[in-house]
């Protein structure tokens, strides 16, 4: 498998306690991310239902990933939402 070097900004108190550990930094995050990818992508394959009402994609028609929520919502309970939000700040 071939590497890419890539550089992350972390908190300075986690690095320090990371460097005080002896923890190697770059497999402890390939580590989280192999899991979060990997993870994700199967539950996505199984569950690909929207989070408010649980319309599977076929259902409803198109679903859209929200960040940074991490889950499918349908168009219907986006518009709904929205509106409520609407409805909310129209002055009375």
């Amino acid at each position: 498998m071939t590497k890419k070097n890539v550089m992350i900004t972390l908190d300075e108190e986690i690095h320090r306690r990371a460097k005080e550990l002896q923890l190697n930094i770059s497999g402890e995050c390939e580590k989280v991310l192999r899991d979060k990818v990997f993870n994700k992508i199967h539950q996505e394959e199984e569950t690909k239902k929207c989070h408010k009402c649980g319309k599977s994609s076929e259902e409803a028609g198109e679903l859209i990933w929200l960040c940074p929520d991490e889950c499918w919502c349908c168009k219907d309970c986006i518009n709904r939402e929205v509106q409520k939000i609407i409805i909310g700040v129209v002055p009375t």
